[in-house]
């Protein structure tokens, strides 16, 4: 059974990535449910029976002030798994896409002589991120009941202030509202939101890659 570290970009994340690792766990072991202890720099186990860790680290360019916890990770034999968003060239010309993180994250394992197994988001394979693999997860007949009124309420701002508009259509105001809609104020937050099958499809293909890479580094 390996122990193992996963370091996330944000909150976000890190509260996906805990219930999304309860989904694959054996029905018997507990996942961590207290989300609030989820914070920057600090290490949090997910489970009760297993010796697996959220530690939440920021994008790709925070990596480097945390070089000396994952070299402590890896000399007290935590496997660490670096999950990232690959991005895109448009929104990050200097390290954005899976080609340029990739080889961004290397040369970071490189100077500091530290290990760690990559996955970027939303498949190892394609730009990307986080939200783009819940867009793609999310229950399709609510998700485009929302959409249809959301799209509107979005054309009618484009009226207002045409800029601004652009914005609402980002996937994480996307995300933000579809969790709102359904779960309201409460549930929307990136900390306190729960990704149950009711509003999410977890076992849709789309999240196969994640899961098998969990799976087969985490040892379940």
């Amino acid at each position: 059974m390996n122990k193992c570290v996963i370091i996330v970009e944000g909150i976000a994340d890190a509260v996906f990535i805990n219930d999304l690792i309860g989904t694959i766990l054996p029905k018997d072991e507990a996942k961590f449910e207290e989300t609030v202890q989820f914070q920057r720099g600090k290490k949090i186990q997910t489970s009760i029976y297993r010796d697996i860790n959220i530690f939440v680290a920021g994008g790709c360019t925070s990596i480097r002030k945390y070089n000396k916890q994952i070299a402590g990770f890896n000399d007290e034999g935590y496997k660490v798994i670096m999950l990232q968003d690959a991005d895109s060239e448009e929104k990050d010309n200097h390290h954005g896409g899976v080609t340029k993180r990739i080889k961004y994250l290397n040369e970071i394992k490189a100077e500091f002589k530290i290990e760690f197994e990559v996955f970027l988001f939303p498949n190892n394979l394609t730009d990307g991120t986080l939200e783009t693999i819940l867009l793609s997860i999310s229950a399709d007949e609510l998700y485009n009941k929302f959409f249809k009124c959301y799209e509107g309420y979005s054309n009618c701002v484009k009226e207002i202030n045409s800029v601004n508009s652009k914005e609402l259509l980002e996937e994480k105001y996307l995300i933000y509202n579809y969790c709102q809609v359904y779960q309201g104020n409460e549930m929307s937050s990136e900390r306190d939101r729960r990704y149950v099958s009711e509003f999410w499809n977890l076992d849709h293909s789309n999240l196969q890659p994640l899961k098998e890479f969990l799976i087969s580094e985490l040892d379940i």
